[in-house]
C-alpha cells in the first residue's frame, strides 16, 4: 500500500497533485480481473463492456496489470470487498512491491466526501482532458478538451487512444490532467500514455462522476448506501 490507511493514500494523491507530480493510476476489480483471466464477461446492459476473449484486450489489460514505472500505481480489489485469497493473489499478481499498489476503491466508499472536497480542486491547476461517456459540461471543474466514448469504448472508440497520443505529443514537457472515466479501456490507456509521457497525470476514475455526466446515481456510494461509510481494508 502507498502509505498507511484508506483515507491517507488518497491524500498522497492529493499532495502529489497539488505539488504538481506526474503519477498515473490504473485500478482492477472483479471486471478487470475476469478479462486478465480470459474469463468472457458482458455488462452492456449497464452500458459499460463486454469481453468475448479476445486476446488482444486480454494481454493490454494485463500489461497494465504488472507494468514497473516510477509514480505508476496499480490499484487492486481490497479484502474486504473480495475476501483474503482473491486479494492477495491480486497483489501478487501484479509482480509489484506494495509501495506501489493501492486500494482500487481508493475514490469511493467512505473515501467518496474527501475525494470531492480534497482531490477535485486541485484539477484546476492543470490543462485537464476528459474521456467519459456523456456530457462533461456539468463536470465540477474546468474541462479544456475531451473526447466522447460509448459502451465497449476499446472496441467503438478504439481511436481515442491516437488522439489522446496526437495531443500529448505536441508539447511532451507539458504537465496535463486526464481523467478516465472508461471502464476497463482506461487501464489500457493509462498504461500506454503514461509509458510514454510520464510528464502527464493519468487517472482511472470511474464512476466518481457518473451523475454530473448524466449516467446516474447507479452505484451505492452516489445514492447515499451503507457504501458511502464503507472504509477498506489493506
Amino acid at each position: 500500500m502507498l502509505t498507511d490507511s484508506f483515507r491517507s493514500d488518497l491524500l498522497y494523491l492529493r499532495d502529489k497533485l497539488h505539488s504538481g507530480e506526474p503519477f498515473a493510476i490504473s485500478r482492477f476489480g472483479d471486471g478487470e480481473m475476469a478479462i486478465i483471466n480470459g474469463s468472457p464477461i458482458n455488462l452492456l446492459g449497464k452500458g459499460e463492456f463486454s469481453f468475448d476473449g479476445n486476446e488482444t484486450i486480454k494481454r493490454e489489460m494485463l500489461e497494465s496489470f504488472t507494468h514497473d514505472q516510477k509514480d505508476y500505481i496499480v490499484a487492486v480489489a481490497c479484502r474486504c470487498c473480495i475476501g483474503d485469497a482473491k486479494h492477495e493473489a491480486m497483489k501478487k499478481g501484479t509482480g509489484l512491491p506494495d509501495e506501489k499498489l493501492t486500494i482500487a476503491n481508493i475514490f469511493v466508499n467512505s473515501n467518496y466526501p474527501a475525494f470531492r472536497q480534497e482531490i477535485v480542486p486541485t484539477f484546476e491547476q492543470y490543462p485537464t482532458t476528459v474521456v467519459a461517456q456523456g456530457n462533461v459540461d456539468r463536470l465540477p471543474f474546468r474541462v479544456d478538451t475531451s473526447y466522447s466514448i460509448g459502451p465497449d469504448a476499446w472496441i467503438h472508440n478504439a481511436d481515442v487512444y491516437g488522439k489522446l497520443r496526437d495531443q500529448l505529443s505536441q508539447d511532451p514537457e507539458k504537465h496535463n490532467l486526464i481523467i478516465l472515466c472508461a471502464g476497463p479501456y482506461a487501464n489500457i490507456l493509462s498504461h500506454k500514455l503514461f509509458k510514454e509521457f510520464p510528464n502527464n497525470t493519468i487517472m482511472d476514475m470511474g464512476s466518481v462522476f457518473n451523475v454530473e455526466l448524466g449516467i446516474g446515481a447507479n452505484r451505492g456510494y452516489l445514492q447515499g448506501g451503507p457504501t458511502l461509510r464503507k472504509t477498506c481494508v489493506w
